[in-house]
């Protein structure tokens, strides 16, 4: 497993995406969900459905899991039931795992300790995540703070990261930025956050 999936908007155009990057759908094995709005969530209904289709015709071989807090992951799986057979729904639980995480829990995901978060957004109850990407208390990490600006709630997380991503909004700027993916210098967005490298997520639309 090479590929962690963090939400999926565009419908089946998140195929399409994966193809242009030369990555298969196939190897994605491991995915997050942060919340359930429609352009986060529809490219994950996809994969979902490619998944459990191609299990049941034989054409997908091992497991997969999806995480998510626990709308999501109910709101995947009450899809899952009503948009698909049965017989592909049979491969739910037993090769494509919904897992539900909860507030401050970790995982060990592609071999390296993720820990998840609450945003406390005011939209829609949204999750983050924290990945470490080396081990050790220098260790270099990645967080994601989902679909809002930064909120001080998540100062133990974003601390100290060294990648940071989150929605393409600073609060302390009185602009949105361009609707283009770049790295910025950590003055410009929050003074005292210690964050080395900030890099926006694009518009899945």
């Amino acid at each position: 497993d090479r590929y962690f999936l963090v939400d999926g908007g565009g419908g089946n155009g998140l195929l399409h995406q994966l193809k242009e990057a030369g990555i298969s759908w196939k190897d994605i094995r491991v995915m997050f969900l942060t919340h359930r709005h429609l352009d986060h969530l529809m490219g994950m209904i996809w994969m979902l459905r490619m998944i459990l289709q191609n299990m049941q015709r034989g054409n997908y071989e091992g497991e997969a899991v999806i995480y998510g807090h626990d709308e999501v992951i109910a709101l995947l799986r009450e899809m899952a039931e009503k948009l698909l057979t049965k017989k592909e729904c049979a491969f739910l639980d037993e090769r494509l795992h919904l897992v539900e995480v909860k507030d401050g829990e970790e995982k060990t995901i592609l071999g390296r300790r993720v820990t998840f978060f609450d945003i406390h957004s005011t939209k829609a109850k949204q999750f983050g995540f924290c990945m470490e990407l080396e081990a050790g208390e220098n260790g270099r990490k990645l967080t994601c703070c989902g679909d809002e600006p930064y909120n001080e709630c998540e100062r133990s997380y974003a601390e100290g990261a060294d990648w940071l991503l989150l929605e393409a909004f600073c609060r302390s700027c009185s602009r949105e930025f361009p609707v283009f993916g770049f790295s910025i210098n950590r003055e410009e967005v929050y003074a005292d956050a210690a964050v080395s490298y900030t890099h926006l997520t694009l518009p899945t639309n």
